[in-house]
């Protein structure tokens, strides 16, 4: 009886661990928001004008970004947020499924949604599917990622072939 609950508690500890790694925030200068710069103008003079974000054309719309991700930098973030620990880059299966081919799959996995659209879609509401054989245990974190680090990532996940 006393093994049986030591083995419990060793596997307790050893999912929280699993977890807390997962869920490490680790912000490296490459995914830390830049200070703003300002240019003081000198008195008298005429300031350029501000740099804005492209406007729709219709008000309600939403302007969408589809410019494609930098894999070096989704790499750099698949290891600084700890995803190798329940995901493995080749077909090995670790808490979550391994990523070799992933992008290939994924435009099949949900009638209607490209793969980009699944795998950002998996990567901000990770509970809205789940592969079959696994738990729903990706953090929902990931989501609070920038959009340009959550492209990033999904150019990464393309490399894995």
């Amino acid at each position: 009886m006393r093994s049986r609950r030591l083995s419990i508690i060793v596997v307790a500890i050893g999912l929280i661990a699993m977890i807390g790694i997962a869920c490490k925030s680790d912000v490296s200068e490459a995914t830390r928001i830049p200070t703003p710069q300002f240019e003081p103008t000198a008195a008298g003079e005429v300031a350029p004008p501000p740099t804005q974000a492209p406007v729709s054309d219709d008000a309600d719309e939403p302007v969408v970004d589809n410019s494609a991700g930098d894999s070096v930098n989704g790499e750099a973030l698949f290891q600084s947020n700890a995803c190798s620990g329940c995901h493995s880059t080749g077909d090995n299966r670790v808490v979550g499924p391994g990523l070799k081919g992933v992008f290939a799959r994924a435009g099949d996995q949900v009638a209607g949604l490209s793969a980009d659209e699944y795998l950002m879609n998996s990567i901000v509401d990770p509970a809205s599917f789940i592969v079959d054989g696994f738990p729903n245990a990706m953090p929902t974190i990931f989501g609070s990622l920038a959009e340009s680090d959550r492209k990033d990532l999904i150019a990464y996940l393309k490399t894995l072939e």
